[in-house]
C-alpha cells in the first residue's frame, strides 16, 4: 500500500509544470485567467455528449495554457461548455444536465467512485488537480427531488444554471444556482439567492453569481455587503444594449462602484449580441479587457492586487413585487421587437429613451465662426429626480473636413442628448429593474429620439466631438437599497480607463438620499455614452404575463 501511495505521488508530481508558482497568502496579489469563449458543435446534428466532448477538449487545452503562465485561478463563461439555444423542453434538455455534488460533502469526481459522476464533472476535476489551479465552469444542472415535496416539479427535478468551483487537489469548493433568470423558461431558481463563497490557499475569499445577476441585490450586492467579499469569479453570457450596458462597460461600473475584484468570463457570439470579458480590479478598473467584434476564443492573464479585508453591514433585503405601481417606464417591447444595431460583427440593442427627459446638447459642430467651442450649464429634471450637467465640447480635428460636405446625420458621428430618468425600466417583458440616470446619450438623428442609443457605424470611426470636460451630478440618488456606477462607453466598444475620470458618492444633506458626481479630468474625444447609473432595488419586480410588456433590451 505505501509503494502504491509513493508510486502515486511520483506520478503526480510529474504531472505538475516545473516551473509552477503558486500565489501564498503572504502575496499580495494573485494570477488570475478569464476566457473570452465562442463555443462549437452544431445542435442540429450532433448529439449532445459530443458538443460537450468539443468544447472541453478546447477548455483542458485552455487550462494547459494558464497553468503554464501560473495562473492560481481561472474562469469559464456561462454555456461555455453546450452553447446557446439549449432546447426549451425539459425532456430534451434532461440530455445536456449533470448532477453536481454538494459543496459540504468535499467530493473529488475525478478520484469519485460515484455513479453519478458526469464525464465533464470528472474531466474538469482531473484537471484542475493536474495542473494545480482553481477552475470555475458554467453547466446546466439536474438535482432530484421527491415527489412530496409541493415545489418539486411534475418531472421530478430541479434544472438550475449552475457555477461549480474546484481546488487545485479537484475537489468541488463551491456551487451556485443562478438566481435571476433571464428567458429560461425551462429552469427553476432556488427559493432564496444562494451566498456562494469559496476559500483558496493564496488567502483569498470568493463569491459567485452569473451573468444577469449582476444587476441585482440578490445575491451580488449582498455578497458585498452581508459577507464583505471583494473578490468575484463571474460567468456571463451578457448581451449588450446601448448606451449604458454593454458587457465590459457594465462589468468595469460595477467593480468600479464597489471597489471590487472581478474575474469575468463572455460567452462570445457577437452576432447574436454576446461578447465581452475582463479583469477588474476596483477602482484600478480594468487590468485586462476585450470586447471582440468578431467570432474569437482569447485567454486573458493578469495579476491582480488583493483587496484589504472588508467589514460587513447590515442590509435590508427587498422581496420581488409580481407587477409594479410605479408609472414611470422605460422601455415597452419584448426582446425580439427591440431595434438592433451592429459594430463589425457584434449586435447591440437599444435602450428605449422616449420616457427619459432629454435635451439636445449644444456641440455646434456644424458651426463654421471659427469658434467651435461650446459649454453647457444645466439643470434637468424627471419625476423630482435632478442632475446637473457641465460639459465643454469642441470639434474633433479628426473628422473637422467633414463638416463642410455633409453633415453628422451621413459621415460625421453622433449628437448627444442630456437624459435624465427616476422610474423603472423592464427587461424582455419579464423583469422590473429601478434605476435613477443622469447621462449622456448618443442618437443618429438630431431630432428623433427613437435613434437614440443605436450605433453609428458598422465599423470604428473617430466620433466628431471632443469633449474637453464633463462634470454631472445628482443630490437626490436614494441611499438605501440601491447602487450608483459610473457606466462609460467608448467609440472601441470599452470603457474609459479610470485614471480618465473620478466618481464620488457621498451623503446628501437631506435624509436617505446620496449625492453622486462623475468629472472626467482629461479630453475624452471617443465618446458614445456616459451616465451616473442608478439602481434602485426596492422598485425591482416581475411583470405579470397579463399585464403590458415594459422591457428594455437586454437579454443578460
Amino acid at each position: 500500500m505505501a509503494t502504491c501511495l509513493l508510486l502515486s505521488c511520483v506520478l503526480l508530481s510529474a504531472l505538475i509544470p516545473a516551473t509552477l508558482q503558486l500565489s501564498t497568502p503572504d502575496d499580495d496579489s494573485y494570477i488570475a485567467a478569464v476566457v473570452e469563449y465562442a463555443a462549437v458543435g452544431d445542435k442540429a446534428t450532433e448529439k449532445p455528449l459530443d458538443i460537450v466532448r468539443q468544447n472541453w477538449h478546447k477548455y483542458k487545452k485552455i487550462i494547459k495554457q494558464a497553468a503554464r503562465q501560473n495562473a492560481d485561478i481561472i474562469v469559464f463563461p456561462e454555456v461555455g461548455l453546450t452553447g446557446m439555444g439549449l432546447p426549451a423542453n425539459r425532456s430534451s434538455l434532461r440530455e445536456w444536465l449533470v448532477q453536481v455534488p454538494d459543496p459540504t460533502a468535499r467530493e473529488v469526481p475525478c478520484t469519485s467512485s460515484s455513479s453519478y459522476v458526469s464525464e465533464v464533472l470528472r474531466n474538469a476535476s482531473c484537471a484542475a488537480r493536474e495542473h494545480r489551479l482553481y477552475v470555475v465552469i458554467n453547466l446546466s444542472e439536474e438535482c432530484p427531488c421527491p415527489s412530496e415535496d409541493p415545489t418539486c416539479p411534475t418531472d421530478g427535478i430541479f434544472i438550475y444554471n449552475t457555477n461549480v468551483v474546484f481546488d487545485r487537489n479537484g475537489t468541488v469548493i463551491a456551487r451556485y444556482r443562478k438566481f435571476n433568470l433571464f428567458v429560461e423558461p425551462s429552469f427553476n431558481v432556488t427559493p432564496t439567492a444562494e451566498l456562494s463563497t469559496f476559500d483558496t490557499d493564496f488567502g483569498v475569499r470568493f463569491g459567485t453569481f452569473i451573468c444577469f445577476d449582476l444587476l441585482f441585490q440578490a445575491p451580488a450586492l449582498q455578497l458585498v455587503e452581508k459577507l464583505g467579499i471583494t473578490d468575484f469569479v463571474y460567468p456571463t453570457a451578457w448581451f449588450s444594449e446601448l448606451p449604458y450596458l454593454t458587457a465590459a462597460e457594465t462589468q468595469a461600473a460595477w467593480a468600479y462602484a464597489l471597489d471590487v475584484n472581478l474575474l469575468a468570463s463572455g460567452f462570445n457570439n457577437p452576432p447574436n449580441g454576446n461578447a465581452g470579458s475582463g479583469i477588474y480590479s476596483g477602482r484600478l478598473g480594468p487590468l485586462d479587457v476585450t470586447m471582440p467584434l468578431a467570432q474569437s476564443i482569447k485567454m486573458l492573464i493578469h495579476t491582480v492586487p488583493k483587496k484589504p479585508a472588508r467589514i460587513p453591514i447590515s442590509i435590508s433585503e427587498n422581496s420581488l413585487n409580481r407587477s409594479s405601481q410605479f408609472t414611470d417606464f422605460s422601455g415597452s417591447v419584448p426582446l425580439s421587437e427591440v431595434p438592433t444595431s451592429t459594430i463589425g460583427s457584434l449586435r447591440f440593442f437599444q435602450d428605449d429613451f422616449r420616457q427619459y427627459k432629454t435635451v439636445l446638447l449644444d456641440t455646434d459642430i456644424e458651426n463654421n465662426s471659427g469658434n467651435s467651442t461650446r459649454h453647457t450649464d444645466i439643470d434637468l429634471c424627471h419625476a423630482e429626480f435632478c442632475c446637473h450637467f457641465e460639459i465643454t465640447t469642441d470639434t474633433n480635428p479628426e473628422v473637422q473636413g467633414e463638416r463642410d460636405s455633409c453633415d453628422r446625420e451621413h459621415c460625421g458621428g453622433y449628437y448627444y442628448r442630456l437624459g435624465v430618468f427616476n422610474g423603472v425600466r423592464g427587461f424582455a417583458g419579464i423583469r422590473l429593474a429601478g434605476i435613477q440616470v443622469c447621462g449622456i446619450i448618443p442618437c443618429t438623428k438630431k431630432n428623433d429620439i427613437t435613434t437614440c442609443g443605436l450605433a453609428k457605424h458598422s465599423s470604428f470611426r473617430p466620433v466628431n466631438v471632443i469633449f474637453k470636460s464633463i462634470r454631472i451630478s445628482g443630490d437626490k440618488f436614494q441611499r438605501h437599497s440601491s447602487l450608483q456606477m459610473p457606466t462609460t462607453l467608448t467609440a472601441t466598444v470599452l470603457p474609459l480607463p479610470s485614471s480618465t475620470y473620478e466618481f464620488n458618492v457621498k451623503e446628501a444633506q437631506e435624509d436617505d438620499k446620496n449625492e453622486v458626481e462623475l468629472h472626467t479630468k482629461e479630453d475624452v474625444n471617443a465618446l458614445i455614452g456616459l451616465a451616473l447609473y442608478g439602481r434602485v432595488y426596492d422598485r425591482d419586480g416581475y411583470i405579470e404575463a397579463q399585464s403590458t410588456a415594459t422591457s428594455g433590451a437586454s437579454r443578460l
